[in-house]
């Protein structure tokens, strides 16, 4: 899930599956618009969490490589 913000007035928006486009001029948009203004609305970026640290672990292995 992610939240995206409107510049017209602030308004913020919870949207799950969202498509992404590519627009002439504006690059690769979220395709989430405004109600009110029509205009594409910028995602928001949410702290994590979590942190990711250490390497992953893969087990036991086989004979060709492959983690089981």
């Amino acid at each position: 899930m992610s939240d995206y913000k409107c510049e017209c007035n602030g308004e913020t928006i919870d949207k799950r599956n969202v498509t992404i486009r590519y627009i002439e001029g504006k690059g690769a948009v979220h395709d989430v618009k405004c109600e009110e203004c029509g205009e594409y609305m910028i995602p928001i970026k949410k702290k994590r969490n979590y942190t990711k640290e250490g390497v992953a672990s893969l087990g036991r292995m086989n004979r060709n490589g492959s983690s089981y």
